[in-house]
């Protein structure tokens, strides 16, 4: 489609309500934009008010951003952190003595403190492990707080909605999982990846895909050559 002018782009923002801007290579959450324009006439820019010059200003100086449109995630989710989009982290690599993608380590991620992302290294995060075999919540995670820096905790809840973790089940993980494998055993030309998954009322999809995950994060629930389906990998 052909380009549009500012005018234009804003234009639509006041008929869409929330789009989403981001880097197209990026980190941690840097350089995430949720622009809305609320029920009163104002455009916000990560929750907050901004004018229409400054913001016409800011368009003009990204660059190598992509526009997305903004996804509604499971109720449920909102829930227990309503401030940004909580996604599931699922890395999957090939095993190939069984010639199938596996489900690797996984985590939940969630914002707090207001945050609109939910990564750690944005300075207001949570990280959730998940059991990649029963799709429940571990007992265990990391988090990180106005840029305090990482800590491991146990017995998670949230710091904002006190939502316990420990034992509950990760919205329809197991059809998440089978779905991913099918699509990633489409894909010959791939060993590894990480996806990072929003899960809706209706369903899930997959906003981002990650070539280099941190090791070290994925690996605080065990090493990945005592896993009987990732070894293979490593070892061939």
């Amino acid at each position: 489609s052909p380009r549009i002018s500012t005018e234009d782009f804003l234009s639509e923002i006041r008929i869409l309500k929330r789009v989403v801007l981001k880097a197209v290579c990026g980190e941690v959450g840097r350089g995430f934009l949720l622009l809305e324009f609320s029920d009163v006439g104002e455009f916000l820019l990560n929750k907050k008010i901004i004018s229409s010059n400054e913001l016409e200003s800011l368009l003009s100086e990204l660059d190598n951003y992509v526009i997305q449109a903004y996804v509604e995630q499971h109720h449920e989710l909102s829930a227990i952190n309503p401030t940004s989009l909580n996604t599931l982290r699922v890395v999957l690599i090939w095993n190939p003595d069984r010639k199938t993608f596996v489900v690797g380590p996984c985590f939940h991620r969630f914002g707090c403190n207001g945050n609109v992302v939910d990564n750690l290294g944005s300075g207001n995060g949570l990280l959730v492990y998940v059991d990649s075999k029963t799709g429940k919540y571990m007992n265990y995670g990391v988090l990180n707080v106005q840029g305090k820096g990482e800590s491991l905790i146990e017995n998670v809840t949230h710091p904002n909605s006190g939502f316990v973790f420990s034992g509950k089940d990760v919205i329809n993980f197991n059809t998440i999982t089978e779905k991913l494998v099918e699509i990633m055993n489409s894909m010959s030309f791939l060993n590894f990846v990480a996806l990072d998954i929003a899960i809706k009322d209706d369903g899930f999809c997959i906003i981002e895909t990650n070539s280099y995950p941190d090791p070290a994060i994925a690996q605080f629930t065990g090493g990945w050559l005592k896993d009987p389906d990732i070894s293979p990998y490593f070892k061939r």
